[in-house]
């Protein structure tokens, strides 16, 4: 295999796509010579399957017409010609008369039925009579051997058939008493094998089809074929209507009918080979098809390969050129299937290697100016670093200076602006634990109690499971911050804000409700817009915290605002549960 490839890698695009059109067409015919051989197989084996079994239903009924009709014909017979009173001692009839009464019922039956060639008769006592429509060979038919008595007796009046011969069929049958209907002997009537055959000659001469007639015990009747009794013999014939047999591998096309009244079953054979010759004959056109198709697919092979010699050849120049250095785009008409394109992308990729070249300048003289730029940013952050000292050491100094006076409300509330100030400006990270930031919020209540005469209550009622989870830094201050401006300054009296946590699912909900005069059922209507123009407190700070709490976790995190149940706004956050170890800042 390796060696077979090996080669093909060797040879020319000429021959390469010349094999290969070869082959596919090779492939392609073969694959579709056998597909067409099995779909007409297939096809011509459902409709003959169809013809046969509606052959063979028709079969049935007309054998089914023609057996009734001869029974009825035989107890006609025997009633009217009184055969009974011969078969019955109650009768006392005279032996001679007896004998005469069963010849002129045998004859009856030989000469008003064409088919009916021998008449054996014996009563109960064992007693027989013979005749024939060839008296010579009369002898040569013993009753006793072609049936088994008590078989027919057990069958009450139906009819038995027995084989005997290619041209004679044995029926039998129980013969009753007319007056008393009790059983009074054996009847059996040598056939002549047309009585079957009649009926299905026209169409085994015209098609090819192999009929089969077997009695209950599956003993061959009749046949039309030379081979049919052998094929038989691997058959057991069942109520199924359609099958498949096998005989010295030859598969057998099977059909078959059983006739309730007398227990025959007909069948119908046909040998799938002539079915296969049929099928076979009907691909000669296929092959004048395959030839054909060889013949262009050489031709279009050798059109095809010129088309992309010409364009390789192209493309073999513009890389010589760029090997040389030469960058310039040629304008040289290409065509517009893939080959082309790949010469187009080429172009392109030479334009773009000009590009970036001019590229690679530019970026060292910006280099140049980002590392000046980075200087200035570390001044800066130098800056920035020293700043913050600088305002605690002065709020240090006036609260030592507080002190001295002893001004222990001004010392206290300069501690706490430090305290606060340390937690929102201090400290780095855009994270903190939930448990400093409610250190923050109860610093920042403290600090507004200073201008509210201690009238504002903070509750907290906070899960110690959730203490320890990450949230935004300053996420609860604005909230805070929004609930004594807007809530609680504007009405009389005491100020309450609870602070709640609790764990939703995989999720952390932070419950700030306050009582104070309650947000508008408008301003929830609208909802927390994306963007807004208007500039005021309230919104700017929901806003906030809302699209941060959006940008930091997505869409299904961020802020609900409800009215309490008599006065108040409960704002509730929904963000993720994060601990310390899950941040990267």
């Amino acid at each position: 295999m390796y060696s077979y490839l090996a080669t093909f890698k060797k040879m020319s695009i000429k021959k390469k796509i010349m094999l290969i059109n070869l082959t596919i067409i090779s492939v392609m015919f073969i694959l579709l010579g056998i597909s067409n051989y099995l779909i007409s197989r297939k096809t011509l084996s459902d409709s003959c399957l169809d013809s046969s079994k509606k052959i063979i239903r028709q079969l049935g009924q007309n054998l089914d017409v023609r057996i009734e009709q001869f029974n009825e014909f035989v107890v006609r017979e025997s009633f009217e010609s009184e055969i009974y009173k011969a078969l019955n001692p109650i009768y006392n009839e005279r032996r001679y008369d007896s004998q005469k009464r069963a010849q002129a019922f045998s004859a009856n039956l030989v000469d008003y039925n064409k088919y009916v060639k021998v008449v054996l008769l014996m009563d109960n006592d064992g007693n027989s009579y013979k005749y024939a429509s060839y008296p010579r060979k009369v002898n040569e038919y013993v009753q006793e051997e072609l049936i088994n008595q008590e078989d027919i007796k057990q069958l009450w009046g139906k009819t038995y058939w027995t084989p005997y011969s290619n041209e004679l069929i044995f029926c039998s049958r129980v013969l009753f008493d007319k007056n008393t209907m009790q059983q009074i002997g054996i009847l059996t009537i040598g056939l002549d094998a047309d009585f079957f055959r009649d009926i299905y000659y026209d169409i085994t001469k015209e098609k090819d089809n192999d009929i089969v007639v077997l009695n209950s015990d599956q003993q061959l009747l009749v046949k039309s074929g030379k081979n049919t009794d052998t094929v038989i013999k691997s058959f057991q014939h069942t109520e199924e209507e359609e099958r498949d047999t096998f005989y010295k591998s030859e598969k057998y096309l099977v059909t078959s009918k059983m006739l309730g009244k007398s227990g025959l079953c007909i069948i119908n054979l046909i040998d799938t080979k002539s079915i296969a010759d049929r099928a076979a004959q009907m691909l000669i056109p296929t092959w004048y098809v395959v030839v054909l198709a060889i013949v262009l697919s050489v031709l279009l092979a050798i059109w095809l390969y010129k088309e992309l010699e010409s364009s390789l050849k192209i493309l073999s120049s513009r890389i010589a050129d760029v090997k040389k250095g030469d960058l310039s785009v040629k304008n040289t008409p290409v065509s517009q299937d893939e080959i082309g394109t790949v010469i187009k992308a080429f172009d392109q990729m030479v334009i773009r290697i000009q590009g970036l070249m001019v590229d690679v300048a530019e970026e060292k003289t910006q280099k140049k100016n980002a590392q000046l730029k980075a200087l200035q940013f570390e001044y800066d952050a130098l800056q920035a670093k020293l700043n913050p000292h600088f305002l605690y050491n002065t709020l240090e100094s006036i609260n030592s200076l507080a002190k001295l006076n002893h001004d222990e409300p001004v010392a206290d509330s300069i501690n706490l602006l430090g305290k606060y100030l340390r937690e929102t400006i201090s400290k780095r990270g855009k994270y903190v634990m939930l448990k400093e930031e409610i250190v923050n919020v109860q610093h920042y209540i403290r600090l507004q109690n200073m201008s509210f005469g201690g009238r504002l209550h903070l509750d907290l009622n906070l899960d110690p499971i959730l203490m320890e989870t990450m949230v935004p830094k300053l996420i609860l201050q604005p909230l805070v911050e929004n609930s004594i401006v807007h809530g609680i300054e504007p009405r009389a009296g005491l100020g309450y804000i609870r602070i709640e946590s609790r764990c939703v699912g995989k999720s952390m909900e932070i419950v700030v409700e306050d009582n104070g005069i309650g947000i508008s059922w408008e301003w929830i209507k609208r909802g927390i817009p994306e963007e807004s123009n208007e500039d005021t407190h309230t919104k700017v700070g929901l806003e906030a915290v809302h699209k941060r709490l959006r940008i930091l976790y997505g869409e299904d995190y961020g802020i609900q605002i409800t009215r309490g149940k008599i006065t108040g706004t409960i704002v509730t956050l929904k963000m993720p549960i994060i601990f310390k170890e899950e941040i990267s800042e």
